[in-house]
């Protein structure tokens, strides 16, 4: 009888406990994601408040305020900005990315020249920039931004040089080798200076290979810096944010753009 009389209370403990098990890491998990959240909340609005600091001595030189919302003023602002930005980028000698949303394109230039223009199909843009507001964002892009890291689906293709041998030409074989990484998907994030990221993505994923590589692209971005920032929480510090500018071309478009633009190049933009 006594054993009868116990057997409810043991499985009653083995269900609790059994129920905590299960419980237990879905409520770490959750708060560990609100936690996340709340200081990924904090960096962004931290970010927008240091870059207005950063600016407003600046804008506070200017003696007249109604300026700042009078449209014609903050279009040309925006160009005149711009424009600083290209001229800067011309005198290095080098490659560099001029990203002008206005127009929704992008585009390789040298010297002030433009060599290859890309037709941007979609765009999408963190909302903290727009939110730094049109005077800030003119003073903010008024100088390119350096390309600090850069992450890709494909490889640079280096330049190589090769010594033919002394023999005539027509005794060479002449087999072709295919270039097959022409076959694989593009998606490119270039790390620039000031905490600024631009994805380039291809416009079309219509086979499943495409669609998966893209996935696990964006996947494994997300990934390194949800673990970065992590980190960082955990030790009590807040994320380091990154706004990011998101836009879709052309494979061939995007190819061309990534194995053009140097490892430590320029990019200048223009968001109005």
């Amino acid at each position: 009888m006594e054993t009868k009389e116990h057997l409810p209370e043991s499985e009653n403990k083995r269900c609790l406990r059994a129920y905590w098990l299960v419980i237990s890491p879905v409520v770490m998990i959750a708060v560990v994601l609100v936690y996340f959240l709340v200081f990924s909340t904090i960096a962004s609005h931290q970010w927008v408040r240091q870059h207005k600091e950063a600016f407003s001595n600046e804008t506070n030189e200017l003696p007249e305020k109604d300026f700042f919302t009078d449209s014609t003023y903050l279009s040309l602002q925006n160009q005149l900005s711009f424009v600083k930005a290209r001229l800067k980028m011309s005198a290095t000698d080098s490659i560099g990315l001029t990203v002008k949303l206005t127009d929704s394109t992008l585009a390789l230039e040298i010297s002030g020249v433009t060599i290859h223009t890309a037709r941007i199909n979609d765009i999408d843009i963190s909302p903290s920039i727009t939110s730094l507001g049109q005077m800030t964002i003119s003073k903010f892009f008024s100088v390119p931004l350096r390309v600090k890291q850069a992450f890709s689906t494909i490889e640079r293709e280096p330049i190589t040089h090769v010594t033919a041998p002394e023999v005539n030409s027509e005794e060479l074989p002449t087999t072709a080798v295919p270039d097959t990484s022409r076959r694989d998907p593009v998606f490119f994030e270039l790390i620039l200076a000031n905490d600024f990221r631009i994805s380039v993505l291809q416009n079309k994923t219509d086979s499943f290979k495409e669609k998966k590589q893209q996935m696990v692209f964006l996947s494994k971005r997300a990934a390194v810096r949800f673990w970065n920032n992590f980190r960082g929480a955990v030790q009590g510090k807040l994320p380091a944010y990154t706004p990011e500018i998101r836009v879709k071309v052309s494979i061939a478009d995007a190819r061309i753009l990534y194995r053009a633009l140097p490892e430590k190049g320029l990019v200048c933009i223009k968001l109005y």
